[in-house]
């Protein structure tokens, strides 16, 4: 970006006259005594501005505030997966750091916001028309004064004339000195006393709505150098457990797909913990509760009861989407967001109010359902079985299979049932569409397993992918089981298909 380049870049002589344009502008009353000056008014009613305050805009308070002159999307931080993620915005929108605690320098920022949009959305309306550049938006950096270099590019000459200016808005020239005459008339700066100076940058500070530092700045600039040194810093308290809140970045309560969500249950233990209790079931899209007061049972599926479609958070698990960056440069310009990021669009699965609460039901029904599961499975297994194959007897026998249910339900062939009866040692997958077929759980099927020294290995996609079905589609027919084997690249369960 060179100046010769853009005809808008604003060239700023008099900083205490450019506030005072503004002021003119937008809210001229506040030039004729000591008052605050509305800048989230004059923001939202005079600007037309969209405000956001509810997100974290950096891990570290490196960023305070950003303004997106355009529509577009501005990375905010998201402290549950502790990355930055996109916020898509659909007209010009300020963004506040939601862990500013006060108040004076909420409006420190606000103001800071508002001069860019008052003097400088010109230049990139200009770099935009003329392809010059794709930025659109800045990112507002804590920083302290800066002196002024030639040197410095548009963007961090634009960056400093907002910085220096705003305070400057919220405390005009004309009426601190009309303020500061008041109280100290006839007493020469050099001769002020530190208790009256400070009560003095106590009140301007409470008048305008600002900082006590940012008052004693203003009232050193105005004649009274001595006052920075009573407020040289402030300590700025940070709520942590605010910044854990969730993002509105996110879209929550969304339909997810096997595929994607089997990938999540590889990656997420809180997920896999949870579809693992076996207290969820696979039904258009969510993951719901296994009640029929919110799922029924279909030819070929499950579906949503029509109180669930309208409880979703009642009784399905939260699947949210988050923008993420594609391209790591997104950052590599200091102040600057660009139009030209690419973002995807990409699952996630928190530990948020509604999973934790899903996740507690689940545990309270299994406690609930522990002593009928605990009889039927005892019904299952008077004896005890020495290998699995004898175990997969007693449950088939207890199901009162034959070899027509048999081949049926696990697609296995004829001849695999009266093995299973001779006590032959088969492969995982085998016993897993017998596990299928007979709607064992995943802590029976692996239970049976062991009793032949087999398992599931957890570094292994396909392993991970029958643990998903016993857990996810318990209960579900091996057809459907299959069809989502298939969405995973896993090869289907049985030796042969069904017509």
């Amino acid at each position: 970006m060179q100046n010769d380049k853009n005809p808008f870049m604003p060239f700023v002589e008099d900083f205490e006259a450019e506030a005072e344009a503004f002021l003119r502008k937008y809210c001229k009353e506040v030039l004729d005594s000591p008052q605050t000056t509305p800048i989230r008014d004059i923001a939202q009613k005079q600007m037309s501005l969209d405000i956001v305050d509810t997100e974290s805009l950096s891990p570290d308070d490196s960023i305070q505030g950003a303004i997106a002159f355009t529509a577009g999307i501005i990375e905010v931080y998201d402290w549950s997966s502790e990355e930055y993620i996109g916020y898509e915005v659909t007209q010009p929108t300020i963004f506040l750091d939601s862990d500013i605690l006060n108040p004076g320098r909420v409006n420190n920022t606000l103001a800071h916001e508002c001069y860019h949009w008052f003097k400088h959305r010109a230049y990139f309306r200009y770099q935009k028309a003329q392809n010059l550049g794709s930025e659109f938006a800045f990112r507002c950096l804590t920083a302290g004064q800066h002196e002024r270099n030639e040197q410095w590019s548009d963007i961090e000459k634009m960056e400093w004339q907002a910085r220096t200016i705003a305070p400057k808005i919220l405390m005009p020239r004309c009426t601190v000195k009309m303020l500061l005459s008041e109280r100290l008339d006839n007493i020469q700066s050099g001769n002020v006393q530190s208790s009256v100076l400070k009560a003095v940058i106590e009140e301007v500070a409470e008048t305008y709505k600002v900082s006590r530092q940012s008052a004693a700045i203003r009232v050193s600039e105005l004649g009274y150098p001595q006052a920075v040194e009573l407020y040289d810093s402030e300590t700025v308290v940070i709520d942590r457990q605010h910044r854990r809140s969730s993002t509105a970045a996110k879209f929550h309560q969304q339909p997810i797909d096997e595929v994607s969500a089997f990938q999540l249950y590889m990656s997420n233990e809180f997920l896999k913990a949870t579809l693992d209790t076996g207290a969820f079931c696979y039904a258009e899209g969510y993951f719901v509760l296994r009640d029929e007061k919110y799922v029924l049972p279909g030819e070929d599926a499950l579906f949503l009861t029509e109180y669930a479609r309208l409880h979703l958070s009642e009784c399905t698990l939260d699947f949210s989407y988050k923008l993420v960056c594609t391209r790591t440069t997104v950052r590599d310009v200091q102040y600057m967001f660009r139009a030209d990021t690419e973002y995807k669009k990409l699952p996630s699965y928190d530990s948020n109010t509604q999973n934790m609460d899903e996740y507690n039901k689940a545990l309270e029904k299994a406690l609930d359902d522990a002593d009928s599961e605990f009889q039927a499975q005892l019904k299952r297994n008077r004896l005890v079985n020495e290998t699995t194959s004898q175990r997969m007897c007693k449950y088939m026998d207890a199901a009162h299979w034959n070899t027509s249910i048999f081949q049926s339900r696990t697609l296995l062939a004829p001849m695999d049932y009266t093995r299973v009866y001779q006590n032959h040692k088969f492969k995982v997958p085998s016993y897993t569409a017998m596990a299928v077929g007979l709607e064992l759980t995943l802590h029976e099927t692996e239970e049976a397993l062991r009793l032949s020294g087999l398992g599931y290995d957890n570094s292994d996609d396909t392993d991970y992918a029958y643990m998903y079905i016993l857990s996810a589609f318990h209960g579900c027919p091996i057809d459907e089981c299959n069809t989502v084997l298939e969405k995973l690249n896993v090869k289907p369960l049985g030796t042969k298909s069904k017509k």
